[in-house]
């Protein structure tokens, strides 16, 4: 067997043949079933061509339905590089720049220490680099009530833990507030910030690159009758089909940090989009290659959050950016994200001085991550003619 390639920075992308994907599928399928995952939606994309895009399992539990491209599935945190993508095209625009104090936006905004609130700006919104912690329940027990207009009032009350700019600190309710600015600043009306956030999206980042089934709404998605149901274990590990209202309702308060659906065809555009620094596949500019290629700067570091994963995984993850992780893959630049909410997860990777990424959607929180990692790590060593070992790094966890 080859040794890994400590060093691929100046490897050439091997062109994925028919083979290689064959056995790439093969070796989805055998992952699926290992890690108990339900189903799964893949698309491989590679010098602008989507090469992969398949279905596996089922959307539901003990029901025969097959996951299709089309099936959707909840993306979660993915959603934030669309945000940040969709701040892009505004400061394109002269909208809005990175610069800009969200304040002057969003006037009810502020943070717990009244010197820092006017000094925070857009990007700090997505950085994850505020000091604002994680307090992910504190919109989800009243999410039912809560508006995105009290939201955005109520980081306010949040702690700040750590000093500005020092130390990774994700926090979902900072990227809704960057989301929402984004939207007022692209026309939406300041009392009615969640349909102003569905809107601009809409118009400046999921119609351009034609998204038309990727949307915020559940109506839209039991319309479209192609979706998978959301699973997750018990005390035991065994899973369970949730009701699609437990992942939906919690989040709607910070949809811009985790709210969308999609499905891995249109993830696919996205992809390709993304590589193509900001033009969809009809060759049309949704976004300019400097304010994308922006969001994708490495930014603070992670630390601790890292320790005990395996060398490949922890190298993915070594700063966060503007709605993305950035970090590398034996060398090679990497920004990547992924998303978990209550019985789905997916993750988003690019490569972009190799023009190649992947999209993996689940229907399966818990072992849905484990699958996450193999089947993007499969597909990096397939890329780079490397060994077949991380998978047996993840499976000794």
């Amino acid at each position: 067997q080859a040794t890994p390639t400590a060093d691929l920075r100046t490897a050439s992308p091997s062109l994925l043949t028919g083979e290689q994907l064959a056995a790439y599928e093969a070796f989805l399928a055998e992952k699926l079933a290992s890690y108990g995952v339900v189903g799964a939606s893949i698309a491989l994309v590679q010098n602008g061509k989507v090469i992969f895009l398949k279905g596996f399992g089922v959307g539901e539990l003990g029901e025969t339905g097959s996951v299709t491209p089309d099936t959707h599935f909840r993306i979660g945190s993915v959603t934030k590089s669309f945000s940040s993508m969709l701040a892009a095209t505004l400061v394109d625009d002269g909208k809005l720049s990175w610069e800009t104090p969200i304040v002057e936006v969003l006037p009810d905004f502020a943070v717990s220490n009244p010197e820092l609130t006017p000094k925070l700006t857009e990007s700090d919104a997505f950085c994850a680099c505020t000091g604002l912690s994680r307090r992910d329940l504190e919109f989800m027990f009243n999410a039912n009530e809560l508006t995105a207009e009290q939201l955005v009032a109520d980081v306010a009350r949040l702690p700040l833990v750590t000093d500005y700019g020092t130390t990774f600190a994700y926090n979902n309710q900072l990227v809704a507030v960057g989301g929402y600015a984004a939207a007022v600043a692209g026309g939406g009306a300041l009392n009615d910030l969640a349909h102003a956030y569905a809107r601009v999206l809409r118009e400046r980042v999921l119609n351009p690159i034609d998204m038309p089934q990727t949307t915020l709404s559940l109506d839209d998605v039991l319309a479209g009758n192609d979706y998978s149901a959301p699973h997750s274990g018990d005390i035991a590990g065994a899973l369970h089909v949730l009701p699609l209202l437990t992942d939906t309702t919690a989040i709607i308060p910070v949809d811009p940090a985790g709210g969308l659906w999609s499905n891995a065809r249109e993830m696919a555009r996205y992809l390709q989009t993304e590589l193509s620094r900001g033009v969809n596949p009809e060759g049309n500019r949704v976004v300019s290659a400097e304010n994308l290629e922006r969001t994708w700067q490495p930014g603070v570091p992670i630390r601790a959050s890292t320790a005990g994963l395996p060398a490949d995984i922890a190298a993915f993850l070594q700063n966060y950016a503007l709605g993305w992780f950035s970090g590398t893959y034996r060398g090679r630049p990497v920004v990547t994200h992924g998303g978990d909410t209550f019985g789905f997860s997916s993750y988003v990777t690019i490569l972009p001085d190799a023009d190649a990424g992947l999209v993996v959607l689940t229907n399966s929180s818990g072992p849905g991550t484990f699958f996450l990692y193999s089947a993007i790590f499969r597909f990096l060593e397939l890329l780079f003619d490397q060994p077949h070992t991380t998978d047996a790094e993840l499976m000794a966890l």
